[in-house]
């Protein structure tokens, strides 16, 4: 690396310049999943899956910046990611039993 930029600098350019995209991949993958599967059809119940939807996007993109910025190695970070992600599954209960 040649020291171009700080760490923040590329940071918030990074953020800046994706957020477009970001707001974009779950609206489309929402707006097709959800009329498919034909899902109650009111306007404010669709902006609220959309509202969710972007969060949870939102939170798993910065879960993998940071393991990205904690861990360089990418054979460690592809190994240990699932490591961190199943009990936190297990608290969310994912794995309930629904009868």
């Amino acid at each position: 690396m040649n020291n171009t930029y700080t760490t923040s600098a590329y940071f918030w350019g990074k953020s800046t310049a994706t957020v477009p995209v970001e707001i974009l991949a779950p609206l489309l993958f929402l707006a097709v999943a959800y009329f498919a599967c034909n899902l109650n059809n009111e306007t404010y119940v669709f902006f609220w899956a959309l509202l969710i939807s972007e969060l949870i996007y939102f939170c798993s993109a910065s879960y993998a910046l940071v393991i990205s910025t904690l861990i360089s190695d990418l054979n460690v970070a592809t190994a240990l990611t699932p490591l961190t992600i199943i009990p936190l599954m297990l608290v969310a209960g994912f794995f309930n039993n629904l009868t």
